[in-house]
């Protein structure tokens, strides 16, 4: 083939690959950055939910269903695809010398065949007018058993997107609402996209890293977009904690370790980096430092089961068995797992509008005693769900808490009436009689939070302090002895000496 035909090959073939791609964009997704690797499944789901004319939507459809096929085939007979080493040279291009006629000849037939395959694709697929074609893909999630709310919120967010397809921000809390809705496959297609519109911006990548991650689809994906965010936000302190849950969670304890250390060393007051960095430690077999971090753990987050748990395993395996008991048994008793603090991430429950996220948002305020904050969003997951007992019982607690106690009690009656209370709802129900001033009820619910779980301390504790007041004190004492021989540093042991001392 002489020079002037070669080049003159090469001009035709560019040309095809370009009008190939530019179809491929209109008719499927564009492809950039972060976006590169699209599975065919997902770009079948998110084409066939996009909001497109029918004629129009069938040819997109055969494109993405020929989509995998397709890109595979351009990239390996591509002019810019470089071939591995061989006999015949060294990573030479397409169309170079180096080759010998027959390879030169082979290739060029596949790119024959390729040119055929394409245009029978692309020719044979109903269009519109080229003007419809190049509409911008937007996810539209099926919302008819959805609730009305979280329905209503994702017209309204996706209408954001179809009005300016270029806006970054419009992408972007698309991405969140269907995140945080369990709608993942919308959620990715649009943090791509916003991360293909601003490419500068870490919280594309970082929060389409923890997708995937949560998912456990594509973890080698995940650890690349953790790594290229906190390449761009090298201060941010949760990135590091997340990077050491991946490697930890694929079995890679010395990567693991040096990633919580450095979240420890960017948020030195993580209760969570602490606690994960001492799990690793006890995996590598050095407990002093795993014990040295998970007490300063728990007395950054006093509350977290985990920390108390992995600290009962600590003791014991240090020969401490009294304190490996006692870490244990409060470890059962205590209510949640501390979380590490994501000032990215966290802020997107508040786009949430389910009664599932209104629950969880609200125990949360009460842990955090944000009671204001618990009622406002357990009235409105009350609002969804009216017949929920668990609801109804967590809106009595933070009532009480306030100091609303005749409306805390109206809640607690009406849970009664949809279910069986627990041990805790025993518990908080008893506190609410106090608040009121009425011991025998409120020692009547204690009593029964016992019978339910005989070793619940809270109820130990509060009965004991109930039965002091009215002149029980055998019986408080008995009680303070249960809460002090499970926690020997609880302020149980402060009123039992005072009591003892009283009556010798």
């Amino acid at each position: 083939m002489s020079r002037f035909s070669k080049s003159l090959y090469q001009k035709v073939w560019h040309g095809f690959v370009t009008r190939a791609f530019h179809r491929l964009k209109t008719g499927a997704t564009r492809i950039n950055g972060i976006g590169s690797k699209y599975s065919g499944k997902t770009l079948l789901r998110t084409v066939k939910e996009s909001d497109v004319g029918s004629a129009e939507r069938t040819g997109n459809i055969a494109r993405a269903q020929t989509f995998g096929l397709v890109w595979s085939c351009l990239r390996c007979l591509g002019p810019w695809q470089e071939l591995p080493a061989n006999r015949f040279g060294a990573w030479s291009r397409l169309g170079v010398n180096g080759y010998p006629a027959w390879a030169r000849r082979c290739r060029q037939a596949g790119r024959a065949m390729m040119i055929l395959v394409w245009s029978c694709v692309t020719g044979c697929t109903p269009t519109t007018a080229p003007s419809s074609s190049d509409r911008e893909v937007v996810p539209n999630p099926d919302v008819s058993k959805m609730e009305p709310k979280v329905a209503q919120l994702l017209k309204e967010t996706r209408s954001l997107v179809v009005d300016d397809p270029t806006s970054v921000d419009a992408w972007f809390r698309l991405a969140m609402v269907c995140n945080v809705h369990n709608l993942y496959t919308c959620a990715e297609f649009a943090y791509r996209r916003a991360h293909e519109l601003d490419p500068k911006d870490f919280r594309h990548p970082y929060l389409l890293a923890q997708l995937l991650d949560d998912q456990g689809e594509d973890l080698d994906e995940a650890m690349m977009l953790y790594e290229l965010a906190a390449q761009m936000a090298p201060k941010y302190p949760t990135i590091p904690f997340r990077i050491g849950q991946l490697h930890a969670r694929r079995g890679r304890y010395e990567q693991a370790k040096e990633a919580f250390l450095q979240a420890t060393r960017r948020d030195p007051n993580s209760a969570a980096a602490r606690r994960d960095l001492a799990q690793m430690l006890m995996k590598l077999n050095d407990l002093p430092g795993a014990v040295k971090h998970l007490e300063r753990a728990a007395k950054l987050a006093p509350t977290d089961r985990a920390t108390f748990s992995a600290l009962a395993q600590a003791y014991a395996r240090t020969g401490d068995p009294e304190r490996a008991a006692a870490s244990a048994d409060r470890s059962r008793r205590l209510p949640d797992v501390t979380r590490a603090r994501d000032p990215v991430r966290d802020p997107m429950q508040s786009l949430g509008s389910s009664a599932g996220i209104y629950i969880q948002r609200g125990r949360r305020s009460l842990q955090a005693n944000r009671f204001d904050d618990a009622i406002q969003a357990l009235r409105l997951a009350q609002e969804i769900r009216p017949d929920d007992p668990d609801v109804r019982r967590l809106l009595g607690t933070a009532l009480g808490r306030v100091g609303r106690f005749d409306e805390a009690l109206a809640e607690f009656d009406l849970a009664v009436r949809l279910g069986p209370p627990g041990a805790d709802d025993h518990l908080n129900w008893g506190n609410v009689f106090l608040g009121i001033g009425d011991r025998e009820q409120a020692i009547s619910h204690f009593q029964e939070a016992l019978r339910i779980d005989p070793g619940f301390i809270n109820a130990h504790f509060n009965l004991a302090l109930t039965l002091e007041r009215i002149g029980r004190r055998p019986e408080a004492i008995e009680h303070y002895q249960r809460v002090v021989a499970a926690d020997p540093k609880h302020r149980a042991a402060r009123r039992l000496a005072k009591l003892v001392d009283a009556n010798p």
